[in-house]
Protein backbone atom coordinates (compact mmCIF):
# COMPACT_ATOMS: atom_id res chain seq x y z
CA UNK A 1 0.00 0.00 0.00
CA UNK A 2 2.82 2.48 0.90
CA UNK A 3 4.19 1.70 -2.06
CA UNK A 4 0.72 3.36 -4.10
CA UNK A 5 0.67 6.44 -2.24
CA UNK A 6 2.92 8.49 -4.29
CA UNK A 7 1.67 6.96 -7.36
CA UNK A 8 -2.47 7.56 -6.52
CA UNK A 9 -0.99 11.31 -5.14
CA UNK A 10 1.08 12.10 -7.82
CA UNK A 11 -1.18 11.35 -10.84
CA UNK A 12 -4.50 13.73 -9.14
CA UNK A 13 -1.77 16.38 -8.04
CA UNK A 14 -0.90 15.52 -11.81
CA UNK A 15 -4.70 16.50 -13.32
CA UNK A 16 -5.09 19.66 -10.67
CA UNK A 17 -2.07 21.42 -12.28
CA UNK A 18 -3.26 20.54 -15.92
CA UNK A 19 -6.95 21.97 -14.67
CA UNK A 20 -4.88 24.92 -13.22
CA UNK A 21 -6.61 24.25 -10.18
CA UNK A 22 -3.56 24.74 -8.03
CA UNK A 23 -1.14 22.41 -5.54
CA UNK A 24 -2.63 19.56 -3.82
CA UNK A 25 -2.23 19.29 -0.46
CA UNK A 26 -4.84 16.30 0.43
CA UNK A 27 -6.79 13.75 -1.18
CA UNK A 28 -10.15 12.63 0.02
CA UNK A 29 -11.58 9.02 -1.62
CA UNK A 30 -14.02 6.23 -0.55
CA UNK A 31 -13.29 2.82 -1.66
CA UNK A 32 -16.01 -0.01 -0.76
CA UNK A 33 -17.89 2.61 1.60
CA UNK A 34 -14.36 3.23 3.82
CA UNK A 35 -13.13 6.76 3.71
CA UNK A 36 -9.41 7.53 2.95
CA UNK A 37 -7.03 10.30 3.30
CA UNK A 38 -4.20 11.46 2.26
CA UNK A 39 -2.07 13.84 2.58
CA UNK A 40 1.83 14.99 1.70
CA UNK A 41 3.89 16.41 4.58
CA UNK A 42 7.21 17.54 2.64
CA UNK A 43 8.66 14.52 0.67
CA UNK A 44 6.48 11.85 3.30
CA UNK A 45 2.91 10.72 2.71
CA UNK A 46 0.48 9.92 5.98
CA UNK A 47 -2.51 8.04 4.95
CA UNK A 48 -5.63 7.12 7.05
CA UNK A 49 -8.68 4.83 6.89
CA UNK A 50 -11.66 4.54 8.61
CA UNK A 51 -14.23 1.61 8.95
CA UNK A 52 -17.18 1.43 6.40
CA UNK A 53 -20.23 4.08 6.72
CA UNK A 54 -18.05 6.03 9.49
CA UNK A 55 -16.82 9.68 8.40
CA UNK A 56 -12.76 10.30 9.15
CA UNK A 57 -12.09 12.29 11.95
CA UNK A 58 -10.92 15.40 10.24
CA UNK A 59 -9.94 17.76 12.81
CA UNK A 60 -7.52 15.72 14.70
CA UNK A 61 -5.98 14.15 11.56
CA UNK A 62 -4.96 17.76 10.19
CA UNK A 63 -3.93 18.23 13.78
CA UNK A 64 -1.51 15.49 13.31
CA UNK A 65 -0.48 16.08 9.67
CA UNK A 66 0.16 20.22 10.91
CA UNK A 67 2.68 18.89 13.92
CA UNK A 68 4.53 16.41 11.61
CA UNK A 69 5.14 19.27 9.03
CA UNK A 70 6.18 21.43 12.01
CA UNK A 71 9.15 18.99 13.09
CA UNK A 72 9.92 18.04 9.76
CA UNK A 73 10.75 22.19 9.14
Amino acid sequence: LAAFLPQIFGRVSQSTRELKMGELNNLNFTVGNVPWKIFRVGGMFFAAYGRAGQPLPGAPLVTIVAELDRKLK
